[in-house]
């Protein structure tokens, strides 16, 4: 016969299992709702008004087709720069890590050395 205590963990483990099935199956069959739906303070607040005027259009960018050449001359500057920019980050993150780890030897070593004291 099994333990007390493994039927416990066993029983628990299955109403578990029941209650995220439950849970699935809810979710699936349209328990997500929106905000708006559940929430009051969510909902939008629209006050019976005339209708809005039309925005006016707004004009459209032509995409020109870039070109090899075209993407030469984008990313040798800017990739340079961006390059450069990105070392600087890592050299700056390294240094404030290597600052951290030099403060928390030092609170570890104070710390060791307190303890030790007191035997």
């Amino acid at each position: 016969m099994l333990p007390r205590w493994f039927r416990v963990v066993i029983a628990g483990e299955v109403a578990g299992a029941v209650i995220l099935v439950v849970l699935l199956v809810h979710l699936a069959s349209g328990g997500a709702r929106a905000v708006g739906q559940v929430v009051e303070w969510a909902r939008p607040h629209s006050a019976p008004t005339s209708p809005a005027p039309p925005a006016p259009a707004i004009p459209r960018a032509t995409a020109s087709p870039l070109t090899p050449q075209g993407l030469a001359s984008l990313g040798g500057p800017l990739l340079h720069q961006l390059d450069k920019d990105t070392e600087a980050t890592a050299n700056g993150e390294m240094h404030l890590i290597a600052r951290v780890e030099e403060a928390l030897r030092q609170r570890v070593e104070d710390a060791i050395a307190a303890t030790q004291k007191g035997r």
